[in-house]
């Protein structure tokens, strides 16, 4: 499993970002001790990853191969 991102929380807690096996799971630790994993969808997890690395917390490249999809009804407006 490589640790792609870990940033931390407005309270005291710290998300790290995983990828094995082209899935995404997000760990979740509260400063109270207590740890959950989340399974995450690529678009998730984009997500994820930009907000740490707007903040410095990147510590490893997104894999090759998922970029950003933009849902329909979302592109920029085209102007002549």
């Amino acid at each position: 499993m490589t640790l792609l991102a870990s940033y931390p929380t407005p309270n005291g807690g710290k998300i790290g970002l995983h990828y094995h096996g082209g899935r995404f799971q997000t760990e979740h630790s509260h400063a109270s001790g207590g740890a959950g994993l989340v399974d995450q969808d690529t678009l998730r997890a984009r997500d994820h990853y930009e907000l740490a690395e707007r903040e410095g917390y990147v510590l490893a490249p997104f894999p090759v191969g998922f970029r950003r999809v933009v849902p329909v009804g979302q592109l920029p407006a085209v102007t002549p």
